[in-house]
């Protein structure tokens, strides 16, 4: 009877052992810890640094993406302002010039120093790469000073009187006419009706608003 027991017990601790020897270890040990792998990891845009200067509403240090334009550097930084120089960023900026990481843009404006005559726009150092300077003002030829310019905001009617194609008439419709607006541009004269086309060529060179 003792040996029939011994028997029973030696079989069930058997079975005992062989269902914990052939049990499956649990299937989520490691799913509460988590994976990373190189698609699934966030890609870091890449970006570029300029600084925008000059007649931009915000002047300033802008980061920008990596194939980024002109265009869109002056746009960080707000647009144009008021004093923008209309004719030579038409002339002398390219806005569709791809942006160099640590380069400086400069927008012109009104307030520049800069000639207009027979050789066209002097434009100056607007767009500068890494270490060197966008200048403040375009540069004029030697013996070219832009205070013998006449300014058509601050001229006296006799000052008027001696550029081509300016009459003591005219001269005095330009301080009317500056009295009511002052003149933001030269050719504001064109669009005010104050001269003719073939004049405002003649004066572009000696005048600034």
């Amino acid at each position: 009877m003792i040996k029939k027991e011994l028997l029973l017990a030696a079989s069930l601790l058997a079975v005992v052992l062989f269902l914990i020897l052939t049990a499956a270890p649990p299937s989520d040990q490691t799913s509460s810890f988590p994976t990373f792998s190189p698609a699934a990891s966030i890609r870091l845009e890449e970006t570029l640094r300029v600084e925008v200067s000059g007649a931009v509403a915000q002047p300033g240090v802008y980061e920008l993406e990596v194939g980024s334009r002109v265009i869109d550097a002056v746009g960080a930084a707000g647009g144009w302002n008021r004093r923008v120089d209309p004719l030579r960023v038409e002339v002398c900026l390219n806005l569709a010039a791809p942006l160099i990481d640590g380069s400086a843009i400069r927008v012109p404006t009104r307030d520049d120093s800069f000639l207009l005559g027979i050789t066209g726009v002097s434009c100056g150092a607007l767009f500068a790469g890494p270490g060197e300077v966008a200048a403040s003002d375009a540069a004029t030829p030697d013996g070219a000073q832009s205070g013998q310019k006449i300014n058509l905001n601050t001229a006296s009617a006799d000052e008027l009187d001696t550029l081509p194609g300016i009459g003591p008439v005219t001269a005095q419709k330009i301080i009317t006419s500056r009295e009511e607006a002052p003149f933001l541009i030269v050719d504001d004269l064109l669009e005010r009706g104050i001269v003719s086309q073939g004049v405002l060529e003649k004066i572009r060179p000696l005048v600034i608003p």
